[in-house]
């Protein structure tokens, strides 16, 4: 997250072109919606939450995101189970996504 935000530092004071359009403090979920409907999956959770800063850039119809941020969640352990998610908390989280819009107003 430091690396992120003396990025944005270093932009916004120089005026460079790397300057992202928009920043957003984003709580995002991750996980397939079968953990969440199928009772083979009843009681693990394979996702996880994270919160964190995501960059959005825009050129035209291409976009990108990167996001770095926290994992919200930890394990947890008892007799029968353990309930533990796809991430295991805390630790960092960093994900970049590329969008090409293909319908829009």
């Amino acid at each position: 997250m430091l690396k992120i935000i003396t990025l944005l530092a270093v932009c916004g004071i120089t005026g460079c072109a790397l300057t992202p359009e928009r920043v957003n403090l984003e709580v995002q979920h991750t996980s397939h919606i079968t953990q969440h409907f199928s009772s083979a999956y009843a009681g693990r959770h394979y996702g996880y939450d994270a919160a964190g800063l995501d960059l959005r850039w825009q050129y035209k119809r291409v976009g990108a995101d990167i996001f770095e941020g926290a994992v919200l969640g930890s394990c947890s352990f008892d007799e029968v189970v353990d309930h533990c998610e796809a991430l295991a908390g805390p630790r960092e989280v960093f994900s970049a996504r590329i969008d090409v819009a293909l319908w829009s107003k």
